[in-house]
């Protein structure tokens, strides 16, 4: 699933960082305005909670999970261990 989640980031981030003002008009619509009444809107939200992030932040997603997917479970369970004892 964090392979899908990956790619779909990547995917929404290249499409609104487009130099074609309509492709990235009608990603940026989709995102940020009518997001549950898009499919790209719909995606760009799963990530988002999947990962609690912010909307805003969704480039940051892609980077991340590119350089080190598996850095940032180890990292989580290494907060949650330290919690726990």
């Amino acid at each position: 699933m964090d392979e899908l989640s990956c790619r779909c980031a990547t995917f929404i981030t290249n499409v609104l960082d487009r130099d074609n003002d309509a492709v990235s008009y009608a990603a940026r619509h989709g995102v940020y305005f009518s997001r549950m009444l898009s499919p790209i809107g719909r995606n760009a939200l799963f990530c988002c909670l999947r990962y609690g992030i912010l909307l805003k932040t969704l480039h940051l997603l892609r980077k991340m999970l590119f350089v080190d997917m598996f850095g940032i479970l180890s990292l989580l369970m290494l907060f949650i261990l330290h919690d726990v004892y």
